[in-house]
């Protein structure tokens, strides 16, 4: 299975959420083994802890993922700080899509990320059914 958003990727990469909260974790686990996407999914509830994965991924112990999707709001490390600290690092800088995910519909948080390396940015939505076709819609056709 490849994504649509670069058809070069293995199937087991794995796709990345981080998010502090673990009600929006524990959804998203739900609905992303209800969808087409037969990749890994790996959580990680701090930017912090993501980074500490990354370092893994950069060491060749880890694939690099597929996807990552990102919270915005979060303690410590928000998401613009922990993926212009991620884009810093030049075997990062390519990691083939990264999504802010965030309930901000705000044209300042999507530029703010597009700003520091985001490919994309999608609000949260927790209708299981929009949720599901989101997380298809980066099934392979």
């Amino acid at each position: 299975m490849q994504l649509v958003q670069n058809k070069c990727l293995n199937a087991n990469d794995p796709v990345v959420v981080v998010d502090d909260s673990v009600i929006d974790l524990t959804i998203t686990k739900r609905v992303y083994a209800r969808s087409e996407l037969k990749n890994p999914l790996l959580t990680f509830t701090s930017g912090g802890a993501f980074l500490k994965h990354m370092e893994a991924v950069q060491n060749g112990v880890e694939p690099v993922p597929a996807l990552v999707l990102m919270d915005i709001n979060m303690p410590e490390l928000n998401g613009f700080e922990t993926i212009r600290e991620l884009r810093s690092v030049s075997d990062f800088s390519k990691i083939p899509v990264i999504v802010m995910l965030t309930n901000s519909d705000s044209d300042q948080d999507l530029e703010r990320s597009l700003e520091v390396g985001a490919n994309g940015f999608q609000t949260k939505d927790f209708d299981i059914a929009r949720y599901t076709e989101f997380f298809n819609s980066l099934a392979a056709e």
